[in-house]
């Protein structure tokens, strides 16, 4: 009988220690290694909602960058059988001949400044200085008014600031009109 009692503790010791080795190895293997599942299983739905909200975000891009284009293409259509050189190369050369149409031969072009125009990608602002000498005796303002007069109206992207006629400092039998335009420009 105390055989039996003898076997029958040494299998209860012998199953606590399969039992207390069976939850050391859960406790020390399985529990992490569930733990850092749920870990990998919560990541990845966290990149997966920023992987979502980039796509959404490169959507918007896109469609934001096509009303761009659409509203490029629309100003460009408006501008018209504009010329393929720059304004900064072209322009001179047409106030002289605008001048030149209405009896003013000797326009002094001169460029300000450019600025970019920050509401409108592609286009800048070109400031420019135009510079007409008139002889005293000459009775042609109205001809330099009709000139400036007809710039706006014939360019709807150019707009004269500033307009003055004083007489010249070097020569006193001349008269200077200076006119200041800006234009906007594509690039």
């Amino acid at each position: 009988m105390f055989s039996d009692r003898s076997k029958f503790f040494r299998q209860m010791c012998m199953g606590g220690l399969a039992l207390g080795s069976a939850w050391l190895f859960h406790s020390q293997a399985i529990t992490p290694l569930k733990l850092r599942e749920d870990e990998f299983v919560r990541r990845r739905a966290e990149l997966r909602e920023h992987l979502d909200s980039g796509r959404e975000k490169l959507i918007a891009i896109k469609v934001s960058e096509q009303k761009v284009g659409e509203a490029r293409a629309a100003l460009n259509r408006l501008v018209g059988g504009k010329k393929a050189d720059s304004s900064m190369v072209s322009f001179p050369e047409e106030m002289k001949e605008q001048f030149s149409r209405f009896g003013l031969p000797s326009a002094i072009i001169r460029l300000i400044t450019a600025e970019e125009e920050p509401d409108l990608p592609g286009y800048r602002k070109v400031y420019w200085s135009v510079g007409l000498p008139i002889p005293k005796t000459d009775r042609n303002v109205e001809g330099l008014l009709q000139a400036v007069a007809d710039l706006e109206e014939r360019d709807r992207y150019l707009k004269v600031t500033d307009f003055a006629l004083q007489p010249d400092v070097v020569d006193p039998s001349l008269r200077t009109a200076s006119v200041s335009i800006v234009i906007l420009d594509q690039k």
